[in-house]
């Protein structure tokens, strides 16, 4: 991986809604693929329900990177997915595994069925 953006989730009464970006190294020299992640997590009486999906959305030099990312987020408003004027945090993990463990362990979360262990 080399870079991910992450947008806050916009969260309404028992619904969530997540957008992240990622660039991974591709087999051609320096060039980078892009993917995009959403994910829809709905709270019921039942548990919690989560729907994503993970999409390849272009592919491009670094250079232009930010114009595949500004194309990404005009969707994601137009879906209703990110907040207008959100701002997405940019990780640099330049294929770094520390950098990678290092930003899972901040998002690392007790689940229901971890705490039961």
């Amino acid at each position: 991986m080399d870079r991910l953006w992450l947008f806050e989730p916009l969260r309404e009464d028992w619904r969530e809604l997540g957008l992240a970006v990622l660039s991974t190294f591709s087999g051609e020299a320096g060039r980078r693929l892009v993917f995009s992640f959403a994910y829809v997590a709905t709270r019921t009486g039942h548990g919690l329900s989560i729907t994503d999906e993970l999409k390849q959305v272009g592919e491009a030099a670094p250079r232009f990177l930010d114009d595949v990312l500004r194309g990404v987020e005009e969707r994601a408003l137009r879906l209703g997915v990110v907040r207008q004027g959100g701002v997405a945090r940019e990780v640099e993990i330049g294929g770094s595994e520390e950098s990678y463990s290092e930003l899972v362990a901040e998002y690392e979360i007790e689940t229901e069925e971890d705490a039961d262990l």
